[in-house]
């Protein structure tokens, strides 16, 4: 867990004592690819850090009336180093919209909601590496609304390029075109152009 000790500490410096608990809390688990970590329906119970792999965070668009699922969409892509949450569900301790699948072999490190309630109570430091790690990602989550409503679908995909250039070559185009907001014929039209 080098890497989540690194990113922590280049946010604020671990006290010794927050760093052992870390040590002997967190949980390690691996997942194959295409494996579900959390599905839809049900309350995320952990905070995770991606040690390898990418997980997809995916959802159906629904017709409530004929109660059929239309399509998935792909609404958020993690890889290495980054924070895993279902943010509402996690909060909220409700159920999860959403569900998580690993697009390849993954490792988490993870702490129980409970463990990481203890965490602010106990560390200070924590709640500060926390507060700059979601501002972090709310900012992200802002560009990415901005992106999909201001950009054409050609800018859209060039930014997905730039961003995700680690991993774009493991994930699936069907993926890839739902996160961008296009169907997979115009996905196709935009790869080849």
């Amino acid at each position: 867990m080098t890497s989540l000790f690194k990113l922590l500490n280049s946010v604020r410096p671990l006290s010794p004592a927050f760093q052992t608990f870390l040590e002997q809390h967190l949980e390690v688990k691996h997942y194959k690819k295409n494996e579900v970590i959390l599905q839809e329906g049900n309350i995320c119970k952990t905070g995770s850090f991606i040690a390898k792999g990418i997980v997809c965070g995916l959802y159906y668009l629904e017709d409530k009336d004929k109660k059929e699922k239309l399509k998935e969409v792909c609404n958020k892509i993690y890889s290495q180093n980054d924070v895993l949450i279902s943010v509402y569900s996690f909060l909220e301790q409700r159920a999860s919209y959403e569900r998580f699948v690993c697009i390849h072999d993954t490792t988490l490190a993870s702490l129980t909601h409970e463990q990481i309630q203890h965490c602010y109570e106990a560390f200070p430091e924590f709640n500060y590496i926390i507060r700059v790690l979601i501002e972090k990602y709310y900012a992200k989550a802002e560009l990415r609304l901005y992106n999909i409503r201001k950009r054409t679908a050609q800018e859209r995909y060039d930014l997905f390029l730039e961003t995700y250039k680690k991993v774009v070559a493991y994930l699936p185009s069907h993926i890839i075109a739902s996160y961008i907001g296009v169907d997979e014929a115009t996905f196709s039209r935009l790869k080849s152009s």
